[in-house]
């Protein structure tokens, strides 16, 4: 990705592994926002996980989220190399917080954007109940 143009930091340049194995979600997201970097993982917790996901709200952190961790890392970086210009168009018009999905399907690498609420995943919060009440 580097020979691309992308400029890329593990966790592990940013948190030696001594530190990384110490290092929670939320601390992480935090400095990630604040050195206003760009978090691409395959850890599905960073959403589902209610600390983690309110860490991205406060934070307003910007998360890319790969639809799975078994590929090979040569198989990521060719599915984000070919969905650059909408990663580029997203973190430029969108401020955060919000995650979108990174696929490896030619049609759908990278999907819309989705910005968190503290609502749990699968539970509509109380604006879409509204928006649901006033469209019946």
């Amino acid at each position: 990705m580097r020979r691309v143009g992308f400029k890329v930091r593990s966790i592990y340049q940013v948190y030696p592994k001594r530190k990384h194995d110490n290092t929670k979600d939320p601390t992480w997201i935090a400095r990630c926002a604040a050195e206003k970097w760009i978090a691409i993982s395959g850890d599905k917790r960073l959403e589902t996980n209610v600390e983690n996901r309110k860490a991205v709200i406060d934070a307003k952190c910007r998360i890319f989220l790969l639809e799975d961790s078994n590929s090979l890392p040569e198989e990521w970086a060719a599915a984000v190399i070919a969905g650059r210009l909408k990663i580029e168009n997203i973190i430029r018009n969108e401020p955060g917080p919000f995650f979108v999905n990174i696929g490896k399907n030619a049609r759908s690498h990278v999907t819309d954007l989705r910005v968190p609420s503290l609502t749990p995943i699968g539970r509509p919060s109380n604006v879409e109940q509204a928006k649901e009440s006033v469209a019946s």
